[in-house]
Order: C-alpha cells, then sequence, then structure tokens
C-alpha cells in the first residue's frame, strides 16, 4: 500500500526478565498511541535468551522481530511498562516504568520498507522490590542488527524482498547511558500503576 510504510525492528532485553514489557508508541494522526509489547515467556518470542527463568545475559538476550504498518511521518517511544503477576515483594506482582521521556524517533516513508535497527533493555539481574517504590538504573542501547533481523524477516516473510529494505537508524541520543526507572509492588498502600 504506497499510501503506509512498514517498519521492521527487533525489541529485545536481557537482565531480569520476568515481567510483560511494553513499549509505548506514539506518531501522527494517532489519537491514541499503540504499543509494543514483549511478553514474558511468549511463545512469540523469536530469541529465547537463556535457559534461566527470570534473568538472561546481555549475550543472549530475549526478544521478537516486529513489523509495523504505519503512516508516514515521525514516531517515538516515549517510555516502557511494564508489570507481573507473580514475584516482587509479597509474591503477588509489582510494576515498573521509565522515569523520563526516552524521545526515541524514527521516521515511515510511504510504499516502502524501512529497517530502523534493535532497540534493547537491559535491567539489573536483581531488582530492589524492598518497599515503597524504588528505583533503579536501566539502559536502553539502540543497533544495527540488520543481518540478524533481516535474515529472521527472510524466513518469517519471504514475499518481502530484504534487499530492497532501506536502513534508517533510530534516533536515540542517550542510548547505552544509565536511565532511572521505578518499581512499585502490589498491594503498597495508595499506589495506582502508571497510566500509559
Amino acid at each position: 500500500d504506497a499510501k503506509d510504510g512498514l517498519v521492521v525492528m527487533s525489541v529485545t532485553r536481557s537482565g531480569w526478565r520476568d515481567f510483560d514489557l511494553l513499549l509505548s508508541l506514539e506518531g501522527p494522526g494517532a489519537g491514541v498511541g499503540r504499543t509494543i509489547p514483549l511478553y514474558a515467556n511468549s511463545q512469540a518470542r523469536d530469541w529465547r535468551g537463556d535457559d534461566t527463568f527470570k534473568t538472561t545475559r546481555a549475550s543472549a538476550p530475549e526478544g521478537r522481530l516486529v513489523v509495523l504498518r504505519l503512516a508516514p511521518g515521525t514516531y517515538r517511544i516515549p517510555r516502557w511498562d511494564g508489570n507481573s503477576t507473580r514475584d516482587g515483594l509479597r509474591g503477588n506482582g509489582y510494576w515498573l516504568w521509565s522515569v523520563s521521556d526516552l524521545d526515541i524517533r524514527f521516521t515511515v516513508a510511504p510504499g516502502r520498507v524501512t529497517y530502523v535497527g534493535n532497540i534493547n533493555l537491559a535491567l539489573p539481574d536483581h531488582p530492589n522490590f524492598s518497599g515503597g517504590m524504588k528505583g533503579g538504573t536501566c539502559t536502553i542501547v539502540t543497533q544495527d542488527q540488520r543481518e540478524r533481523d533481516l535474515a529472521l524477516l527472510h524466513v518469517r516473510d519471504p514475499g518481502i524482498d530484504v534487499a530492497t529494505v532501506q536502513s534508517v537508524a533510530m534516533n536515540f541520543p542517550r542510548s547505552g547511558q544509565p536511565l532511572p526507572f521505578f518499581i512499585q509492588n502490589a498491594g503498597d498502600d495508595n499506589f495506582e500503576p502508571p497510566n500509559p
């Protein structure tokens, strides 16, 4: 469809991974933003990570390849959120969320397939669930994984000629820098989970 474009990216994570990860996506003409999910232990993962259940090494991230049909224009990922119904201080769940606006940007061109790269969230192996709203730091790295990602795209959707896929990297000046996030245990008094 020449009026829309396709965007190809991979979403991965390392460190603590026992929660559903949601990346918020905002763009032109969208009154309500979309989310890009990476569910804990989902069968839809393309990269499974380590055999360990709750953590994975940076050299073996878990994640998936994402292909989005979007209207032309500039899009941004302002935040990430996560939640689980297990673990945490009392074992009944927790929420995690990014503190500052990430402002990760990429552009969609009409009638084109564009590869924008990989976005990897790296959390500590053992977040602090000790009670109240606790802070921590993570890193988000945007990087080119074109060879790996487009090889998988070719297998998954052979109708897309990967030789014609244009590469335009996501814009994220804070890639690799420590970024703050918060954790809140389910059941803590006077707490409402963040509204993505």
